[in-house]
């Protein structure tokens, strides 16, 4: 049984979680979304980037990666997205 006590303190930062100027991705993003021109660019990439992710997470149940590494999970990502494709094509057919 856990008791308030137990529990962090919200307001407490986590120890884990690296400072933002550890971060200089992060940063970088968002010193690139700043500016009105960086911010509608990146709202269009997500509009085109994100529903083919969402549908392949959804309709085919890939969440995860069987192999380790980025040259391995690379090849198997692509037989993915290919099946994704002819789903879709054998759905624009019918």
């Amino acid at each position: 049984m856990t008791t308030d006590r137990d529990k962090p303190d919200k307001d407490e930062p986590d120890k884990d979680e690296p400072d933002k100027d550890e971060r200089p991705l992060t940063a970088a993003m968002a010193g690139k979304q700043k500016s009105a021109e960086g911010h509608a660019k990146y709202r269009r990439l997500n509009a085109i980037v994100e529903p083919p992710n969402a549908w392949i997470k959804q309709s085919l149940g890939f969440r995860q990666s069987s192999l380790r590494g980025t040259d391995k999970a690379r090849p198997e990502f692509k037989l993915v997205c290919a099946a994704l494709n002819l789903r879709r094509m054998a759905g624009l057919r019918a």
